[in-house]
């Protein structure tokens, strides 16, 4: 992975809001650029982005006809990646690719993870199934759990699968409007392309944006095929039924724990290599009910900042959020009229 933007952009392709000179040498109608082919960015004018263009503005892509647009480039395929859908100033809705850090994922022993991994990998050898009964080929998943129980990895760890194993894309659901047309875009171009819908912290999402923006984008009149959506929260009882008990929308609802003690064993000798025999196992031991942050924090302030360890356990068990001080108990709510 590139070391900085300008790197990584670079692997991506040119940017989007390109100089009037490199426009030049592109034989693209200008017009077909932004022009009303480009259904969802309809109206915009090519020359706004050019008058606008500084050789540091966003990288990104629009959607023109039946190619994906980068002037004064374009491509018929997506390169696998994470994506945000952006709406740019003097440009309009494009497919904007994020950095996205695949490596040192680790999977934990216990059988949670690793069973929800394999659905995973299933669902996407099972199109078949899903035509033949004239179904949807679609999948939900809600991951809920108390902060640092690893919810975050596991979405990070279905991400790098579908990139790296499937040729897929993630796309960012942060602005469900937004997502909503950009998956429009995409199904446009590359109809049968696995997407990953990612709704991290969908409580807080929908308290920023409203429940029906989010209920939009998962039953819009577009019904998006080829997907499965996960979505992420620390308190379930604060979504409504109509996304906790609606198969279609979610179809799994998924309790994320604390690190067992296995877990933890893992974690801690892949982060710190130093840590062996006993030593280890009093690690382990003091960390009883820790998140994988915690953990972390351990390993800086005992390793990397000559802290104390009882110390740094005992700070750590002040700070830390017992099941009992969350939302309900995380799980309890689902009946939420």
């Amino acid at each position: 992975m590139p070391n900085n933007d300008d790197e990584f952009y670079e692997e991506v392709g040119t940017d989007l809001r390109t100089s009037k000179d490199n426009y030049k040498d592109s034989s693209a109608d200008p017009d077909d650029l932004f022009g009303a082919l480009g259904n969802a960015i309809a109206g915009i004018e090519i020359k706004n982005a050019m008058d606008a263009a500084d050789n540091k503005g966003p990288r990104a892509w629009a959607v023109s006809d039946d190619v994906f647009w980068q002037a004064p480039k374009s491509v018929k395929k997506l390169p696998n990646g994470l994506y945000e859908i952006v709406s740019l100033p003097n440009v309009g809705i494009a497919i904007k690719r994020k950095p996205f850090n695949t490596d040192e994922l680790i999977i934990p022993p216990d059988e949670t993870i690793p069973k929800i991994l394999a659905e995973f990998k299933l669902f996407w050898s099972r199109k078949e199934e899903f035509v033949k009964r004239g179904l949807l080929y679609k999948r939900g998943f809600i991951l809920y759990g108390p902060p640092g129980g690893g919810k975050t990895s596991l979405l990070s760890l279905l991400t790098k699968t579908l990139i790296k194993d499937y040729n897929g894309i993630v796309v960012d659901g942060e602005h469900p409007d937004l997502a909503a047309i950009g998956l429009r875009m995409v199904r446009k171009i590359e109809p049968t392309r696995p997407v990953i819908l990612m709704l991290e912290d969908l409580d807080s999402l929908i308290e920023r944006h409203g429940e029906n923006d989010f209920l939009s984008l998962l039953d819009g009149e577009d019904q998006i095929d080829n997907i499965v959506t996960v979505a992420t929260t620390n308190y379930p009882s604060r979504l409504d039924k109509r996304l906790v008990n609606r198969p279609s929308r979610f179809d799994k609802v998924i309790k994320i724990d604390m690190p067992n003690e296995a877990t933890r064993r893992m974690y801690l000798q892949a982060k710190e290599k130093s840590l062996e025999g006993e030593e280890l196992e009093k690690w382990v031991k003091l960390s009883k009910d820790f998140s994988l942050a915690h953990l972390k924090e351990m390993i800086v302030a005992v390793k990397c900042l000559d802290q104390d360890l009882d110390e740094v356990v005992e700070r750590l068990k002040k700070m830390r959020i017992t099941p009992k001080d969350a939302d309900n108990n995380y799980g309890i709510g689902f009946n939420k009229e």
